[in-house]
C-alpha cells in the first residue's frame, strides 16, 4: 500500500476520533485492493499472508510488551463514606517484534500440529486463550 499525501490513516470521524485506511475513506472495503500486477494466487487472507510473508520476511509483523512488575494504586474517595478507588498498573518491557517469516513459520507449524491431530478439511476447531 503507497501512502497517499504522505499518510497510509487519515481521521474520518473527528468527533470520536476514527481513522481510516487511505484506501478506506469512501467506505469500509468488503475484500482488500489488490494491485493488477500482483499476483496472490487468490483472493483470501490467507493468500494475502502468504505473499506478505515472503515480500516483507524480514519486516516486523507484530509487537508486544510483556508485564515486568504490577502495582496496586489505591485512591481514597473524595466523598465520606465512600470506598475507596484501586486499581492495578502495569510495568512494561520494551517492545518485542516478530517477523513477517517468524509468524509464517509458525503458522505453517501450527497448521501442521492439527493436521497431525486428524483434523480434516471441514472441520470445526476451537481455539481458546485466557487474556485476563
Amino acid at each position: 500500500m503507497e501512502p497517499r499525501n504522505g499518510k497510509y490513516a487519515v481521521e474520518y470521524d473527528e468527533v470520536h476520533h476514527i481513522y481510516r485506511n487511505v484506501m478506506a475513506t469512501g467506505g469500509l472495503l468488503d475484500k482488500p485492493e489488490i494491485p493488477q500486477y500482483k499476483n496472490l494466487g487468490g483472493r483470501t487472507l490467507a493468500h494475502l499472508f502468504d505473499f506478505m510473508a515472503n515480500e516483507y520476511e524480514d519486516k516486523d509483523l507484530m509487537g508486544w510488551r510483556n508485564i515486568i512488575k504490577t502495582h496496586r494504586v489505591e485512591k481514597p474517595s473524595t466523598n465520606a463514606g465512600n470506598k475507596s478507588k484501586s486499581w492495578i498498573k502495569y510495568e512494561l518491557s520494551d517492545y518485542q517484534w516478530m517477523s513477517y517469516r517468524t509468524a509464517k513459520d509458525d503458522a505453517d507449524h501450527i497448521g501442521l500440529g492439527i493436521k497431525k491431530l486428524g483434523i480434516q478439511k471441514g472441520d470445526f476447531v476451537l481455539v481458546f486463550a485466557s487474556t485476563w
